[in-house]
């Protein structure tokens, strides 16, 4: 089974977060789609004005997502850790993660690595929970396919600690058509400031939306 599959224009929910997280990118930008597969997101965030840079450690699914991408991206071919060392500091205006961190053991590090890669200060990921539908834990046979799964606020705490924002917002709703795994998704897009302690953005007003505070320099 695959956490996500089927077409992303059968699914209503991660439309909505894609498209929360394109107009976070704006006209002309340079997108990073993190642990990309074969583009699904990245097909969507694409426009003519747009370069999108699709990073995935698979190669064939690399090499398909090239081929419906077209001249409008560049494929990596790299692992998701260690990837600020891959990139320029504020190389990019988007990142966006559409259900990859799942892929690796410690994702609060790797968003670290996004806020140093971030230029317009913008992150958008989207995540499954660690527990079902109805609240419960999921079983073994669901955890061993992934890495890390995480609980509901846990990514809203990761962008908090580093002086960011963050507005978040998860569903129950299984897409039963496209074998989702029966547990709920988080869907998070962060704002802050990683070189300088500016002043941040308002966030929009979403369920579980909080406002971090600056730590004072001693």
């Amino acid at each position: 089974s695959k956490a996500y599959s089927g077409s992303i224009a059968d699914k209503a929910a991660d439309l909505a977060f894609l498209s929360e997280a394109s107009d976070s990118a704006g006209a002309c930008a340079l997108i990073l789609d993190l642990g990309s597969g074969e583009c699904q997101a990245a097909r969507f965030l694409s426009s003519t004005r747009r370069r999108i840079c699709c990073l995935d450690v698979n190669e064939s699914a690399l090499k398909t997502a090239m081929l419906k991408m077209g001249p409008c991206a560049d494929g990596v071919l790299a692992d998701m850790t260690g990837i600020h060392r891959a990139f320029r500091p504020g190389m990019f205006d988007l990142i966006c993660c559409f259900y990859s961190l799942q892929h690796i053991s410690q994702p609060s590090d790797c968003i670290r690595s996004l806020m140093v890669l971030s230029n317009r200060n913008c992150i958008a990921l989207s995540v499954l929970l660690d527990r079902d539908v109805d609240g419960h834990p999921l079983p073994q046979p669901l955890k061993s396919c992934y890495k890390s799964f995480l609980g509901l606020g846990e990514l809203g705490k990761a962008f908090e600690a580093e002086g960011w924002k963050h507005f978040s917002w998860s569903r129950n709703q299984v897409y039963v058509e496209s074998n989702e795994f029966p547990c709920q998704r988080e869907y998070v897009i962060g704002r802050g400031s990683h070189f300088k302690r500016s002043i941040l953005p308002d966030a929009r007003e979403e369920p579980h939306t909080t406002k971090a505070r600056r730590k004072k320099k001693k």
